[in-house]
């Protein structure tokens, strides 16, 4: 079985060493490819960023690749995915900083038609994976994961203005929060997290939860755009 992984930044790169491991993997990074030869590749593994053209450059992969299965690893609007044809949505989910253990650690979804044929591929290169019926629902999911991450941080500072009104420290927030941790049931844990100040930092909240808004707008997903 012949594949690639298109896209080496820091979702592609540590899913490339994993796939390597296992399979002939081709790594494709877009700063170096401008004129990529064709190839017939049984699988492609889509790590872009998502932008207005995204479907538009996936299909002139897939037409270049021979029309290979296509597993589409990045963040997307919901129903992007069934816009392209051979093509299933499994989102990433991990830290940046420690991406390739992540992905083994955490399982991965798969949302779309040929779900269990990526599942196989996936699996057989050490990464646990569960698959679901649409790629909007892995679409969704993610979108709403970043979101609801975003409401925390928003949260945070709303905590700590609070704080500096009534002069008080934040520690003492966390304090209470790590106290409330130590004796609630898991479920209930609630996130120890610094106030962003004046910005969300990174390429992944803001933007996708700008995307989500955008998709179905609500009040709380404006208030985590405040810090854009």
């Amino acid at each position: 079985m012949k594949s690639a992984v298109i896209g080496l930044g820091e979702t592609g790169r540590p899913l490339f060493e994993i796939l390597s491991e296992y399979y002939a993997v081709d790594g494709i990074d877009l700063k170096d490819c401008k004129n990529p030869i064709p190839i017939n590749y049984d699988i492609i593994n889509v790590c872009i960023p998502y932008s207005d053209k995204f479907v538009s450059i996936v299909q002139d992969y897939q037409d270049l690749f021979n029309q290979p299965l296509t597993i589409i690893h990045s963040t997307v609007p919901i129903g992007t995915t069934s816009k392209i044809k051979n093509a299933v949505h499994s989102p990433i989910l991990g830290k940046h900083n420690r991406m390739k253990e992540d992905l083994k650690a955490y399982k991965k979804w798969i949302g779309g038609e040929l779900a269990d044929e990526a599942r196989n591929y996936l699996q057989r290169a050490g990464i646990m994976c569960m698959t679901v019926a649409t790629s909007e629902e892995t679409e969704a999911l993610k979108l709403m994961c970043l979101a609801k991450y975003g409401m925390s941080i928003a949260f945070a500072q709303y905590q700590k203005d609070i704080c500096d009104t009534y002069g008080f420290p934040y520690d003492d927030v966390i304090d209470w929060d790590n106290n409330y941790n130590e004796n609630v049931a898991p479920w209930l844990m609630r996130p120890i997290l610094t106030p962003p100040g004046k910005r969300i930092n990174g390429h992944c909240v803001i933007q996708n939860t700008k995307i989500l808004n955008e998709q179905h707008p609500n009040k709380i997903l404006e208030e985590i755009l405040r810090y854009a």
